[in-house]
């Protein structure tokens, strides 16, 4: 008992109690999975108006991650309020820690935040342990079956994906270059003399002249 409520002084998930926890081996990696249930409150906030209700709709358990605790990283097992709001029905519930359809708690993306000021955001993803590897593999195992089939499609496009990333160069300005050149030989009917038009096409794009 003690040890738990050391967690949830630390975990400090506003809202919610530590139900209980466990250790579980991924990859060769030990992790801390926290299984939280909501706190006995008589009205929770809306997350679309921010007013308060009394009444749940329903609950929806989500796995999101947190900060490691003393370098064991650490799952949360949340089952989120679905409010149902007199203004917005059902919405979930507002809660500082974390975004409404968030898989990361607020002070984890925070953190990456400030390591990506002063590190590469590869170097703060190793850090943290966030990985494209990783959420493929937890939406494979997940039951949510358009989530699966949208984790096939975007692993077949990944390279293309990253490679914009890091380069972010599109075929726009190519493009307006080549409709600009049939213009120029819609406008001359044509040239005899390819030296004149290579010559034609070199005015009309003089780039830099320095």
């Amino acid at each position: 008992m003690a040890t738990t409520q050391c967690i949830a002084r630390i975990g400090a998930w506003e809202g919610y109690e530590i139900d209980h926890d466990e250790e579980v081996c991924r990859a060769g990696v030990t992790w801390c999975v926290i299984h939280l249930r909501p706190a006995k409150r008589s009205s929770h906030r809306c997350s679309g108006c921010g007013g308060w209700c009394r009444s749940v709709h329903d609950l929806q358990t989500r796995r999101v991650r947190d900060l490691p605790m003393f370098d064991v990283p650490v799952e949360l097992v949340v089952p989120r309020v679905r409010v149902l709001c007199p203004r917005c029905g059902p919405k979930l519930e507002q809660l500082c820690w974390l975004e409404p359809y968030s898989r990361v708690t607020v002070r984890l993306a925070q953190s990456v935040a400030r390591l990506c000021k002063v590190m590469s955001i590869r170097h703060a993803a190793q850090f943290y342990g966030l990985s494209w590897k990783q959420w493929y593999d937890r939406a494979m195992r997940s039951r949510i079956e358009p989530l699966k089939a949208f984790a096939r499609n975007l692993k077949t496009y990944l390279p293309g994906i990253l490679s914009h990333c890091l380069w972010p160069l599109g075929t726009n300005l190519v493009e307006g270059i080549n409709n600009k050149i049939q213009v120029i030989k819609r406008m001359a009917y044509g040239y005899r003399d390819d030296d004149y038009f290579f010559l034609e096409i070199r005015a009309a794009f003089p780039g830099d002249r320095r």
